[in-house]
């Protein structure tokens, strides 16, 4: 993994750049992540997103 920060506008970015390995590590990690939020995609979702990597927050229903 490489990190790179930079300030701009009174605020620091963080760019990461993963390795194979990493990424698959980090997805990992994020879907363990989301298991235990309780987090659940329809499959659209799934089919529509990035990868794993991507968190998914639940939609609330119109009020």
């Amino acid at each position: 993994m490489h990190l790179r920060k930079a300030a701009s506008d009174g605020r620091v970015r963080t760019w990461v750049a993963f390795t194979a390995k990493g990424r698959r590590a980090f997805e990992a990690h994020v879907i363990e992540l989301q298991r235990l939020a309780g987090v659940v995609a329809s499959p659209a979702e799934r089919s529509a997103r990035d990868g794993p990597a991507r968190m998914l927050v639940p939609r609330r229903s119109p009020a």
